[in-house]
């Protein structure tokens, strides 16, 4: 079974029992992680943000594998300069952000 965490709907915070639940009263099936993104995009905050990109990232996975998760993968890995998927204004941070218009790359710390 495959899952997606967006805790906004929550005041934010995380459900990590949630998880622990589902897999305690169905032992048989493997869950996987399959979408997270940890912040709204603005370059500006990239390198102020505390605590980082990675570490939320570290505390997510950590804490789902603890709690029964066999298998972890973020929602992109490459996103464009604007940051988002287009069709709903979901402008997000992932590890890598490439200008089409220059083809310079930025790494964030995820």
């Amino acid at each position: 079974m495959s899952f997606h965490c967006y805790e906004h709907w929550n005041d934010g915070i995380p459900m990590f029992d949630a998880v622990k639940n589902v897999k305690e009263t169905y032992p048989d099936k493997n869950l996987i992680f399959t979408e997270e993104c940890n912040e709204a995009y603005n370059l500006e905050r990239l390198n102020r943000e505390y605590p980082t990109l990675a570490e939320r990232y570290g505390r997510s996975m950590t804490n789902y594998f603890n709690n029964g998760t066999v298998a972890w993968s973020g929602w992109n890995i490459l996103l464009d300069q604007i940051a988002g998927t287009k069709h709903v204004g979901n402008l997000c941070f992932s590890p890598v952000h490439g200008n089409t218009q220059t083809g310079e790359l930025t790494f964030t710390n995820s």
